[in-house]
């Protein structure tokens, strides 16, 4: 039996830290070295701010920069990326540590070459740092490429909110924990986020030179209460694309998806 979910709703997270609560005397034992966590819950209210965290809508993209081109690898005709979504870092402890305010994500599911073991810089994904864009020069509706839609994703809008994040112990995977087998998700969040701890998935080694980042993890309608699965992000069966930084060159990252 499965115990937890992914952080789509505030909700979620607010059961999440009440079951902790409510265990303490078990859990405790397993919450060693906690790490400062932003963790995004979605509704479909748009902000007027467009540096928001956000799964489709309107990007945080500037007018005059070239939108981002797959080549199609052999599969597909050249095409324009389709815009996934962003993360806004303005108001996080990692701020003062990275080139950007907002990271925005195109990405190519059409030859999507992912491999849950390895990370990438291949072009299937486009991560771009982007800051203080006047309000004049961002990107509106009008200006961007036509997608089908297929291609079409949410809109999702985030409120972050800040909690403690802790490495899911193997206890967590079917060590009956608080009567639970599996409570791996009350442990590492899951859900787009910035800082904590990686998700363990498949493969949750870190290259020495390397540290996490953020995850953009998948969201479907059903997690906001709705029906259907139109504009969702799935990355692999509702894992996250996880986003890595250089420890000495903020300005590399590297991807990894980790799919269930």
């Amino acid at each position: 039996m499965y115990e937890g979910e992914f952080i789509h709703t505030q909700q979620n997270l607010d059961d999440r830290n009440s079951w902790l609560t409510v265990n303490a005397a078990e859990v405790e034992p397993f919450l060693t070295a906690p790490r400062d966590c932003t963790i995004f819950t979605y509704s479909r209210s748009e902000p007027s701010d467009r540096a928001t965290t956000r799964y489709g809508g309107l990007p945080y993209w500037p007018k005059n920069r070239p939108w981002p081109i797959c080549s199609g690898h052999g599969q597909h005709q050249a095409m324009s990326m389709p815009y996934v979504g962003q993360i806004d870092f303005r108001h996080t402890p990692e701020h003062d540590a990275i080139p950007g305010d907002v990271l925005v994500l195109h990405y190519c599911f059409k030859c999507s070459t992912w491999n849950s073991h390895e990370r990438h810089t291949d072009p299937t994904c486009v991560l771009t740092w982007l800051s203080n864009i006047p309000d004049e020069d961002i990107i509106q509706a009008d200006d961007l490429p036509a997608f089908s839609s297929s291609d079409v994703i949410g809109p999702f809008y985030g409120a972050p909110c800040i909690t403690e994040d802790y490495e899911a112990p193997s206890e967590s995977y079917g060590g009956n924990i608080a009567g639970e087998s599996y409570t791996f998700l009350q442990f590492t969040l899951q859900g787009t986020k910035i800082g904590g701890y990686p998700p363990r998935i498949q493969d949750d080694s870190v290259a020495p030179a390397q540290k996490f980042l953020c995850a953009f993890g998948s969201i479907q309608p059903a997690g906001l209460g709705e029906t259907g699965y139109h504009g969702d992000v799935c990355w692999g069966d509702m894992g996250s694309l996880i986003v890595y930084v250089s420890n000495n060159h903020p300005g590399v990252l590297s991807w990894s998806i980790q799919s269930y």
